[in-house]
């Protein structure tokens, strides 16, 4: 197997976390932006903007970030502002409460989505659904 050489960090997104996380500190005030990791994917397709990946054993022995997103172009460059907010928005509430705690049982762990994720990133939308396909959607951080 080839290494992987085409991808490179994205700060664009990293920012964009850092915002969220300043303006809803109750919904992630759990999120230790310093151990994130975020990656801008070039040539892969993807139908959705964002994934969260857990750094795991072996690897966490020697990577100091508990989570990597990964940011598809393709898809990401499809997207007006307000999308690429709520695409992180939903990266960020997919982070366990207890992701970040070494002893915690939750460490590194992926939330899969059910309604309160759901119904967190819709309402920061301005209650659309439907935010990745629909550019009416509200900004997050407007």
């Amino acid at each position: 197997m080839s290494k992987f050489t085409n991808w490179e960090a994205d700060t664009e997104a990293k920012e964009i976390a850092e915002k969220l996380i300043e303006k809803y500190p109750q919904l992630f005030r759990h999120v230790d932006i310093a151990k994130v990791f975020f990656s801008r994917i070039l040539s892969k397709k993807s139908a959705i903007p964002t994934k969260v990946k857990p750094v795991s054993y072996p690897a966490s022995i020697f990577c100091p970030n508990v989570y990597f997103v990964d940011v598809y172009d393709d898809c990401w460059g499809t997207l007006e502002p307000a999308q690429r907010n709520l695409a992180i928005a939903q990266a960020l509430c997919s982070m366990h409460v207890s992701g970040f705690e070494e002893s915690a049982t939750g460490y590194a762990k992926i939330v899969k989505p059910d309604v309160v994720t759901y119904l967190n990133v819709t309402c920061m939308a301005g209650n659309i659904p439907n935010w990745l396909n629909n550019a009416s959607s509200c900004d997050p951080l407007a």
